[in-house]
């Protein structure tokens, strides 16, 4: 039995022993570090339960109801007398479930949440549980590949860019700054994607200094291809912070290790995907000296506008903007808009119906040496 599973059987454990006994309607956050499952525990903990399960010849209903409560029961919580219709659908951990036996994903009368967490049972033929895999909201809407099935936020900034780095929030948020640095150990060694340690989480301003090295630099550019433009700035942004890895795992934010979202523009309109920077939503991040767990607003927003050289091939960074998801709007639009569908279709990638684990995992994880 491997680590990680027997982490989650010590939290299956703490909840089943609670006094009073938490329900799955007894919401939790990270900070309960005693009864909060952490994504990779709740993943391995589901494929030990329900793994080669079968639900053949069930009712639509019946079925979802009796996976329901053998969710609960995988978790260490008692089943409860009827389940309620509240989102998500299991508040204490913060995540949905769907039962599959297609690709396509369907969510009704609901919008993707990115923190939110969601459960995907695999199904066979007959109805028996192939695999468990979870996606974050964040890692959920890569599977838009329309642009037009999920309403994104959109935004842009007030006044005009300029050729020139602009240190927009002069602290960062009230809730995160009194876990931040100006002078840290060296980021060596230490990876972007693993969660930020208070001892570790450089202040905004040096943030800001590190980040501003990074104007009139160039990334290798080709027009409409997101994840190669991307890439080639977070591999920067890395660099210029001081670690030896580029590496990101897909969920929000892009470098995890230092709360900090990348955006890379070339026009004024700025896509913020599905979340407002200045929710109040906890992170699913391990609360900082066990004490603050932080939430979207914390997250700092490193926008970078660039400019294609004449070719096409390369992107001159042009301008830096730097600024607190709690004070986004202080500085930035918001575009009006924000409906969504009744029913998102997501054409989940056959990548997560393998049975090879690592190449499922390399479909969410870039990794890189710098």
């Amino acid at each position: 039995m491997d680590q990680i599973l027997t982490d989650a059987l010590i939290i299956k454990n703490n909840i089943s022993n609670s006094v009073p006994r938490l329900s799955i309607y007894d919401e939790l956050t990270p900070i309960d570090s005693d009864y909060w499952i952490k994504t990779e525990e709740l993943e391995a903990l589901l494929n030990y339960s329900l793994k080669g399960k079968s639900y053949e010849g069930l009712a639509a209903r019946t079925r979802s109801k009796r996976i329901n409560e053998d969710i609960c029961l995988s978790m260490g919580y008692p089943v409860p007398k009827s389940f309620k219709k509240v989102k998500p659908r299991f508040p204490s951990q913060n995540f949905d479930k769907y039962a599959q036996k297609s690709r396509n994903l369907q969510i009704w009368n609901d919008k993707i949440t990115p923190t939110r967490r969601y459960v995907i049972l695999i199904l066979s033929e007959d109805y028996t549980v192939v695999r468990v895999k979870i996606l974050s909201g964040d890692q959920l809407q890569k599977f838009d590949t329309t642009g037009t099935l999920t309403s994104k936020y959109q935004a842009s900034y007030r006044q005009v860019v300029k050729n020139e780095a602009v240190l927009l929030s002069p602290t960062d948020s009230i809730g995160l700054n009194p876990y931040t640095n100006d002078i840290i150990p060296s980021l060596y060694g230490i990876s972007p994607a693993a969660n930020p340690l208070a001892d570790t989480l450089l202040n905004i301003e040096k943030v800001f200094e590190k980040l501003s090295t990074i104007v009139n630099k160039r990334i290798p550019f080709e027009t409409g291809n997101e994840r190669i433009n991307g890439q080639g700035l977070h591999e920067l942004v890395c660099k210029a912070l001081g670690y030896s890895v580029f590496e990101e795992d897909g969920s929000l934010p892009d470098i995890k290790n230092q709360l900090l979202e990348v955006k890379l523009q070339t026009s004024p309109t700025i896509d913020l995907g599905l979340f407002l920077p200045n929710q109040d939503d906890l992170l699913e991040i391990l609360p900082l000296n066990s004490r603050y767990a932080p939430k979207i607003k914390d997250i700092r927003y490193a926008i970078f506008y660039a400019e294609p050289t004449a070719d096409g091939k390369e992107a001159i960074i042009r301008s830096l903007l730097l600024v607190s998801g709690e004070e986004f709007f202080t500085y930035f639009r918001q575009f009006e808009g924000k409906g969504i569908n009744k029913k998102l279709q997501l054409p989940i990638s056959k990548v997560l119906w393998s049975k090879d684990d690592e190449e499922v995992k390399e479909y969410f994880v870039d990794k890189s040496s710098i």
